[in-house]
């Protein structure tokens, strides 16, 4: 590890991601940090068309949905799973032990800043902040909310 900033983040972010399985697992999905609660989110690979999962922190309910931040550790390209939902909106997003099918998009324009607006009151604008600075503008956070899919 290098110490930078960048190398401290993606450190920390490697380990959460080794501990979110056996954690999310052992507590029958009902892993929660405040109001935050950690989300299964399972994709369609883009290229392999196989299940892939992964496992971020919902910040916030949108309506009936969720909402996830695509910080990647504020990497200078997109998370994987940014990539596969951009191919394939459709995914299942486990959260307190229930799996829903769901449709995420990415939240533009006024609704964007809406979101950052609240999460900045509840406190949580800061890490998508943080990232935002550290990629001095390489690639813009996505906010993506996921939605209950009438259609399966």
């Amino acid at each position: 590890m290098t110490g930078t900033p960048r190398a401290l983040v993606r450190s920390g972010v490697a380990l959460l991601d080794a501990v979110s399985t056996p954690l999310f697992r052992a507590a029958g999905g009902n892993v929660r940090f405040g109001p935050a609660r950690l989300v299964e989110l399972t994709t369609v690979g883009r290229r392999s068309g196989q299940p892939r999962s992964v496992f971020l922190t919902s910040y916030m309910r949108v309506g009936d949905g969720y909402l996830v931040v695509g910080t990647h550790g504020a990497a200078v390209r997109q998370p994987d799973w940014f990539y596969n939902i951009s191919a394939d909106p459709r995914v299942i997003a486990t959260v307190g032990g229930r799996s829903r099918h769901m449709v995420a998009r990415v939240a533009a324009g006024d609704e964007r800043r809406q979101i950052l607006g609240k999460l900045a009151l509840r406190g949580y604008g800061i890490p998508v902040l943080l990232a935002q600075l550290a990629l001095s503008g390489t690639r813009v956070i996505p906010l993506v909310v996921l939605e209950e899919n009438p259609v399966q």
